[in-house]
């Protein structure tokens, strides 16, 4: 028997102001409802479920305005997975001529490319979409994995994302003490609670094994499933958490920055640390068939250029040098105000940056050279999430003139899930009606 899920909009969640992958404190948001223009139809196709987590059937209609969408477990023995697929309001485009892979890897060689490549960075909105509370999403791979792929079906995107939250490696490595869990928020990090408030324990850290169940390994559950599904026709983008990134989640973010000055050799040894870390876990989701495996390094923003050189680039270096030898396209996700850094961001040999809205990008152009891939950066909150599908367009169009034939199609971070839908479906449009 199904059991409903109560209705989104009618009260308010709590969510990240920013991208939950790169932010520490969870913030508040007012709710929205789904926009009703879209026709709703249910489809199924083959899953096998895992006998110990729940697993989602989703339908839906839109008599009353809203999509009412419904779950329910499934019998552990069976293979029957259903979901709803919004149909646009215009014909949807045949793009069979090149894949999602095939796009992406044309345009980094300067190749034609039948239409832009679309590679928005979407967790909560895709698990928003389809009706299953963001704790689930982030705890449970095969989950993520069918949200993804159903989010990338409905919305015409070229790529499945594997990140959910900043909390996989940390889990892995130091256990749950310093994270805490929300039904319908990413998980955040406690500072008062950080693995690492005790800095000598950095001694008794040992690799993680992703090989092995956890949370790491979870994600490699739910690649498994992109590539089987979908990696005929979609990029799939692997994550690792970047050394900073790392180092902030398990010593907390103001005592790392407090570190560099007062414990430089601490912060050497931890950012080291940290970089095995990613270089090791990257391995092993290109070893499972992701094409693209992208760093996050948010917390660099925070940085000046002095810093950033002396500390982390030559980790970054380190990992994007290891990415690059296993095969895959590699991707910088560095949100938040990094101009200051891009001179130096651009020795880094990485495919695509991705850069935020708060970067200048006429600037950012000019400093990378035109030849760099330059993901972004449509603004998040005044085009996508307070904008109008005009205004979206018109975004996207300038970010396009902006960076020329190396360009692909998306916001700098994540798109907030209170995003409305047409203004997303406005930035894909952009995508699907235009060459490099």
């Amino acid at each position: 028997m199904q059991s409903a899920i109560p209705k989104r909009g009618s009260t308010e969640d709590s969510v990240r102001k920013s991208c939950n992958v790169c932010a520490i404190l969870p913030g508040s948001l007012p709710a929205f409802d789904i926009t009703p223009r879209h026709q709703i139809r249910s489809y199924a196709y083959a899953h096998k479920p895992m006998s110990d987590a729940p697993n989602y059937v989703f339908s839906g209609d839109v008599s009353d305005g809203k999509i009412r969408t419904y779950a329910a477990h499934l019998n552990a023995n069976s293979d029957y997975y259903g979901g709803t697929d919004n149909r646009y309001t215009h014909e949807r485009r045949d793009h069979t001529m090149m894949t999602g892979t095939e796009r992406i890897k044309a345009l980094l060689a300067g190749q034609k490319c039948d239409r832009l490549p679309i590679q928005p960075l979407v967790m909560l909105f895709a698990a928003k979409h389809c009706g299953v509370p963001f704790e689930d999403y982030c705890r449970d791979g095969r989950l993520m994995a069918e949200v993804q792929m159903k989010f990338a079906d409905d919305f015409d995107v070229d790529v499945l994302t594997t990140c959910s939250d900043p909390a996989r490696e940390v889990v892995d490595i130091a256990g749950e003490g310093s994270v805490e869990w929300f039904k319908d928020q990413p998980p955040a990090i406690a500072e008062d609670r950080a693995a690492l408030t005790d800095k000598s324990l950095l001694d008794t850290f040992k690799l993680p094994d992703p090989t092995k169940p956890g949370r790491m390994n979870d994600r490699i559950v739910g690649i498994d499933i992109m590539v089987k599904e979908a990696g005929a026709r979609k990029s799939i983008c692997g994550w690792v958490e970047g050394p900073l990134a790392l180092a902030a989640e398990l010593r907390g973010i103001n005592n790392i920055m407090i570190d560099f000055q007062d414990d430089p050799e601490f912060v050497d040894r931890l950012l080291t640390y940290t970089a095995d870390v990613a270089i090791l876990y990257g391995k092993e989701q290109a070893l499972h068939g992701v094409d693209t495996i992208a760093m996050s390094d948010a917390a660099a923003s925070l940085m000046g250029p002095r810093l950033y050189r002396r500390f982390l680039l030559p980790q970054q270096m380190r990992v994007v040098s290891a990415l690059k030898s296993y095969g895959v396209i590699t991707r910088l996700h560095m949100c938040g105000q990094t101009g200051p850094l891009i001179a130096d961001m651009k020795t880094l040999p990485f495919d695509i940056f991705e850069l935020d809205f708060p970067v200048d990008l006429e600037r950012a152009r000019q400093t990378l050279g035109p030849d760099k891939a330059i993901l972004g950066n449509v603004s998040t909150i005044g085009d996508l999430l307070n904008g109008t599908p005009e205004i979206v367009t018109a975004a996207a169009e300038r970010c396009h003139h902006i960076c020329g034939k190396f360009h692909v199609v998306g916001a700098g971070c994540e798109v907030s899930p209170r995003t409305p839908p047409d203004n997303l479906r406005a930035l894909v449009e952009y995508g699907l009606t235009h060459t490099p």
